[in-house]
């Protein structure tokens, strides 16, 4: 196995590293201070800097602009409404654990709605991209991670939940069955999870926004 960068082995160690690897390469190509408007906004000049990072996002909040910020690309719902400083979104350690935690809410949500092993990830990135588990808009988005994943098998580690039979006949499914690792145990998974699905299965509902996130106004924490 390859040695991960800190910041996946560190800060969303419940998440397979070539899942999280894939997912932050495809959602900011591993910049921390990526800001990325939402579907129909102008561009965004993007910083260089965590200083100038924070004051392009604070002029943008002020305007009224929607956008997502830093490795896993956490939308400006889900920092304001999770109580996160604007620091704290563009911190690595920070962003990856919120992009964990939010991966984590739509794997629950895809589990209750019938998916397993590999297809309730699959379905998770779904969530993750577009809002809804069922959201097949968003297949493109989770083949392009999967596409990611399979070039690095020889990287992968493996868990007795990844190695159940995925629903799906799709054979890259098949080939990756053994990649993929998200543990949602009650020991491992963040804590916040089981309680707020517990306390409100609404946080978990389709939004309704082409934007994962701008339906997303979620108050819990970690």
């Amino acid at each position: 196995m390859i040695d991960l960068p800190p910041d996946l082995a560190q800060c969303a160690p419940q998440v397979s590293p070539v899942l999280m690897q894939a997912l932050v390469r495809t959602e900011s190509a591993w910049n921390p201070y990526a800001i990325g408007p939402d579907a129909g906004q102008r561009a965004i000049a993007q910083p260089q800097t965590l200083d100038e990072a924070v004051k392009t996002v604070k002029q943008l909040q002020a305007a009224g602009a929607k956008f997502s910020v830093g490795l896993a690309q956490i939308h400006i719902s889900n920092v304001t409404g999770r109580g996160m400083t604007w620091e704290q979104a563009f911190d690595p350690c920070s962003n990856l654990r919120m992009g964990q935690t939010i991966l984590f809410e739509y794997y629950g949500k895809a589990i209750k709605e019938g998916y397993s092993g590999v297809d309730a990830v699959w379905a998770a990135l779904r969530g993750y991209n577009s809002g809804g588990v069922h959201r097949k808009v968003s297949d493109k988005y989770a083949e392009k991670i999967f596409t990611y994943m399979q070039a690095q098998q020889a990287w992968v580690r493996t868990s007795k939940a990844a190695r159940s039979t995925p629903a799906s006949t799709d054979p890259r499914f098949n080939q990756l069955a053994r990649s993929v690792q998200i543990d949602i145990s009650g020991a491992n998974a963040p804590p916040a999870l089981p309680a707020a699905i517990a306390s409100n299965p609404n946080s978990l509902r389709d939004g309704e926004s082409p934007d994962i996130f701008q339906a997303q106004e979620v108050t819990q924490g970690f």
